[in-house]
């Protein structure tokens, strides 16, 4: 009977310990530095977004896309570029929706991502698709939302199998339409 009460103390005390730790232990660091941000502008566009200041920005065709890339990060024993941020607004027909149109029905042509939490950008009703990692693919957020006649998409791929959601918090929160 008393070693059955010495071990119920213990295992009462290993708890009360394993508690305690868990509610005084360090806050995790955040992954990265959220100092330094830059502003980029599409005149064209007519919108203005922050990005991480360590990001490269490759606008090959800025009428079509534009994409941050961050510094290189080692995955799988494979240089990758974290984070990868892009906003697209190519020329195509499905880019050019009819002005009045519904985001959520014009996209529901998409297929192979499922729905992610209902968000807005930039005051606009948005459309979020999650797309999970594959063999073939990184795992990947997609927002689409109209201004005017145009369909906007923000992609956010998770490349080195990293994710930040402050980092793309800020980056979200940050689009701005000023036309």
């Amino acid at each position: 009977m008393k070693n059955k009460l010495m071990v119920g103390a213990a295992v009462l005390l290993l708890g009360i310990g394993i508690v305690w730790w868990w509610g005084h232990r360090a806050p995790e660091k955040p992954k990265y530095d959220y100092k330094g941000w830059r502003n980029y502008t599409s005149q064209k566009y007519g919108y203005t977004v922050k990005y991480p200041g360590d990001c490269k920005l490759v606008a090959l065709n800025a009428n079509e896309m534009v994409e941050f890339l961050g510094p290189e990060v080692t995955c799988n024993q494979q240089g990758e570029r974290w984070p990868r941020l892009a906003i697209s607004h190519y020329l195509s027909s499905f880019y050019h929706p009819p002005a009045g149109t519904n985001v959520w029905q014009w996209t529901n042509k998409l297929v192979g991502s499922k729905a992610g939490q209902e968000v807005s950008l930039a005051g606009l009703p948005t459309v979020h698709l999650v797309q999970e990692r594959t063999a073939q693919g990184y795992a990947a957020d997609y927002y689409y939302f109209i201004k005017g006649e145009q369909l906007f998409q923000i992609s956010i791929l998770h490349t080195a199998d990293q994710k930040d959601p402050l980092l793309y918090d800020k980056f979200l929160s940050s689009f701005r339409f000023f036309k």
